[in-house]
């Protein structure tokens, strides 16, 4: 079997006979450019495929850490450096927001997503059934349900790409992180597979599953909205709770002082669009 320097070796003997770039295989015709008469044999090395040019840099106790962890994870030990508890003392110290689907209309093939948001604390719920898992969708839930709940202190999520961003773009926050960040509230993404660190809303998600998809058949989306409406004043107003000393959510945060995001900038007053083209939601907030 040919090795990668005869193949480019063959590449530029075949090029220096006179053959057409196109005759030449393309897995080996990038050496013909590379290739120097002066010094042949370090024209066909390797180059260097580290960036050349760093622009930004880590902290020397983040590289001691990073390190440590690797030797750790190399012989064997648990790395000591854990994701840090986050605890709610008071109601929107801490939101947990996740998805659950899909999930189908009968006789229907379009997928359908529930989006939950839940208080630790108070349990109080804000859900809708999105038609699809675009970030527009995601913010316009999130928006008008802090409007009803109150914007939290922290907003626990998973790492999924709807929440997070771009694989593309991976230093680049998302439009959701932004929006967090603008409201001031404290986006927290817990570890890769381990939902249990969204305890609350995870439970929230087995509820749902018991006594509302699977106990019903929705033939349209209407129907579907108004079901999810019901589940949420249901959970908000008649469930009562032991960890809420018998309180429903919307008794145990009735006293509470909450923080709402501002109002829908001004474009969007008397606007027949949904509030989704709001600024607010779609983009980082100028209002503020």
């Amino acid at each position: 079997m040919k090795t990668e320097i005869k193949l480019r070796k063959q590449a530029i003997a075949l090029h220096l006979q006179g053959w057409k770039k196109s005759e030449i295989a393309r897995k080996v015709q990038r050496w013909i450019s590379r290739y120097h008469s002066d010094a042949p044999r370090v024209s066909l090395q390797d180059h260097l495929r580290a960036p050349q040019h760093i622009s930004w840099s880590y902290s020397e106790r983040v590289k001691r850490m990073v390190i440590q962890m690797r030797v750790e994870r190399e012989r064997g030990k648990r790395a000591k450096y854990q994701y840090a508890l986050v605890s709610a003392q008071a109601v929107n110290d801490v939101q947990e927001l996740d998805f659950k689907g899909p999930f189908y209309l009968k006789d229907h093939s379009h997928k359908y997503y529930l989006v939950a948001l839940r208080d630790k604390l108070s349990k109080k719920t804000a859900l809708r059934a999105l038609a699809n898992k675009g970030m527009d969708a995601i913010l316009d839930f999130l928006v008008n349900a802090w409007q009803k709940l109150g914007c939290p202190k922290r907003l626990k999520m998973d790492n999924c790409l709807d929440f997070r961003g771009s694989n593309l773009y991976p230093r680049s926050p998302s439009k959701l992180v932004r929006v967090c960040l603008d409201l001031g509230v404290r986006p927290v993404f817990i570890p890769l597979r381990e939902p249990w660190r969204n305890g609350v809303v995870e439970n929230l998600n087995g509820l749902l599953d018991r006594f509302l998809l699977r106990l019903q058949t929705f033939e349209t989306e209407k129907q579907l909205r108004q079901a999810v409406q019901r589940m949420e004043t249901t959970i908000n107003t008649t469930h009562r709770l032991p960890a809420l000393q018998g309180k429903t959510p919307q008794e145990f945060a009735a006293n509470a002082r909450l923080r709402y995001p501002p109002a829908i900038c001004h474009g969007c007053r008397g606007c027949r669009q949904k509030e989704a083209q709001c600024d607010l939601a779609r983009q980082t907030p100028h209002v503020l």
